[in-house]
């Protein structure tokens, strides 16, 4: 009997996983050579039928609740040939392997002992939670290389290999492999994101699988040709409050949070000017600016990361002409 899909214990600890808002988490998978018995429901099933290995999961990519997962099967110190009819993908719940996956076939794929050496990939496609997976004692070391890989020439072609050392020259960062997988990414490395066919530069050392603009920073040319364009590009910001007009620009990812006005009321103390409404011209961090009151006095202030601008005026009520002086950076 066909089978592909969730046991019954799997979805009730993916279940259980997305109430807490924790990961679904990968111990191991096993292949074997098992037939599910007439009459048997294989998401009834709590382990592998006839289990004849442990194979090694070898990648992972997921998307939101779809995860494409590739397991390597060898035959290296396997000493009598089977047909593979069964794989078993297993997590871990508190120490206790659970059986999350199976996939049951009616016709196996036949594996030969090790006197004939070979070696093959699965991808498996499995439905997990929203949130980012991981797997125990996953490295992404050991992997198998295929034929058609081993005999690819180096070159910048089509079909051809860049030989690492070049593309670390031209990056001028040390190139660390895939970022769509659960591995630990280094910070100043460069990695690849095959979803947004893109390099990004790890700012802090994570293990997400996705360019989060809070760990990566975009080095493709494409990337640096926005940067470029966003030099050019000089934005204005103009805020009334109390009959008073600010104006701010922006260039770039610099803030300029310069303008004059002269109030007609006393203010005293710290006072909140006004809240910035355009998320554009928020810093990323609190920013500090500095106000000269009736062209003597200087006090200092500050926006703040949600956009709120104060200014501690003292204790003697003033009603200044007010230059706002300071610099921030955007947090786009």
């Amino acid at each position: 009997m066909a089978y592909n899909g969730l046991t019954n214990a799997g979805a009730a600890y993916k279940a259980a996983r997305e109430a807490n808002k924790l990961p679904v988490e990968f111990l191991k998978a096993k292949v074997g050579n098992g037939i599910v018995p007439s009459g048997t429901d294989p998401a009834e099933l709590t382990d592998i039928i006839s289990g004849k290995m442990e194979v090694e999961i070898t990648d992972i990519h997921q998307v939101e609740r779809a995860l494409k997962m590739t397991v390597q099967i060898s035959n290296e110190s396997l000493t009598t040939g089977f047909y593979l009819t069964e794989i078993a993908i297993f997590v871990n719940d508190n120490g206790t392997p659970v059986l999350y996956w199976y996939i049951g076939k009616d016709n196996g794929t036949y594996v030969p002992d090790s006197t004939k050496p070979m070696k093959y990939k699965n991808i498996l496609n499995i439905e997990v939670s929203s949130a980012p997976v991981t797997t125990v004692n996953y490295t992404g070391k050991d992997m198998w290389v295929d034929e058609e890989t081993l005999n690819t020439k180096f070159g910048t072609g089509e079909r051809e290999i860049l030989e690492g050392i070049r593309l670390a020259q031209i990056l001028g960062l040390e190139f660390a492999g895939e970022l769509n997988n659960s591995n630990t990414k280094k910070a100043n490395k460069v990695y690849y994101d095959t979803q947004n066919k893109s390099y990004f530069k790890c700012l802090n050392d994570n293990v997400l699988n996705y360019a989060d603009s809070n760990y990566y920073e975009g080095i493709s040319n494409n990337d640096l040709l926005l940067k470029l364009q966003n030099l050019y590009k000089v934005e204005t910001y103009y805020k009334t409050e109390n009959g008073i007009t600010f104006a701010f620009k922006r260039i770039g990812n610099l803030i300029f949070y310069n303008s004059s006005n002269k109030i007609d009321f006393s203010v005293v103390g710290k006072a909140k000017i006004f809240n910035i409404d355009n998320p554009r011209f928020i810093p990323r961090y609190d920013a500090y600016i500095c106000s000269v009151v009736s062209l003597s006095t200087v006090y200092d202030g500050s926006i703040s990361s949600t956009g709120e601008i104060t200014l501690n005026f003292g204790s003697t009520p003033v009603q200044p002409f007010i230059a706002l002086q300071g610099i921030g950076i955007a947090k786009d």
